[in-house]
């Protein structure tokens, strides 16, 4: 986790795909979709290429609190 912190130069944490699926309840495929479409501000892939998402945890608690919201 501290190398990825130096990389981007920000102290907020980032998850993985699976850790964001376990912690929040949700499918790997919606969380690498919401990656994708641009959901989740400041997600970013390690490494050249297809490398693996990396969330920051700011974004995707703000993304559950929008949708829980407009649940209710």
């Amino acid at each position: 986790m501290t190398s990825e912190l130096a990389a981007t130069g920000n102290s907020e944490e980032f998850l993985t795909v699976p850790e964001v699926s376990k912690r929040y309840r949700m499918h790997s495929t919606s969380v690498s979709g919401l990656c994708r479409a641009g959901e989740l501000p400041g997600a970013y892939r390690n490494g050249k290429g297809r490398g693996h998402w990396r969330i920051p945890v700011g974004a995707i608690n703000a993304y559950v609190a929008k949708r829980s919201q407009q649940a209710a």
